[in-house]
């Protein structure tokens, strides 16, 4: 609900479980699986069903849970060794993200790291208590947003 740059099933796989108010640039990237490296051959032919030459996925896909009010920035790269994304958190610009994000967390490099948190711990509780996303847009969120 109320996220926005989607719903793109070429660029973030089907099955990703996405939050609300969140954030997406129209050039990051989720890749689900990996070439397998073990395999004669890294073309998909030899491990993708769809493409009629094997009969079954040679590959694991991963399923990624993406947490509400995440913003991940332009030409970020989502691998398939990361599965969850925390709510709040920020993927930079030009991020590789390897390995699951914090919530709040802010991501950048490649590979991406944390550069920081949005909030402090004490912060960070008082918006998770507060819940504010699960309100609609057309609620009143105001009064949090003055006790910040």
């Amino acid at each position: 609900m109320y996220s926005y740059g989607c719903f793109d099933p070429v660029r973030i796989p089907p099955h990703t479980t996405i939050g609300r108010y969140c954030s997406f640039s129209r050039t990051c990237t989720f890749l689900n699986a990996n070439h397998p490296l073990e395999e004669v051959s890294l073309h998909p032919y030899f491990y993708n069903s769809a493409l009629g030459y094997v009969e079954n996925d040679r590959v694991t896909r991963t399923q990624f849970e993406i947490g509400d009010d995440v913003w991940i920035g332009h030409n970020a790269t989502i691998l398939a060794s990361c599965s969850s994304i925390g709510r709040g958190a920020v993927v930079a610009a030009g991020a590789v993200v390897t390995r699951d994000v914090a919530p709040y967390a802010v991501v950048g490099g490649v590979p991406a790291k944390v550069l920081k948190y949005r909030f402090d711990e004490p912060t960070q509780e008082e918006i998770e208590a507060s819940k504010w996303w699960m309100k609609d847009k057309y609620q009143n969120i105001e009064e949090f947003l003055e006790k910040r």
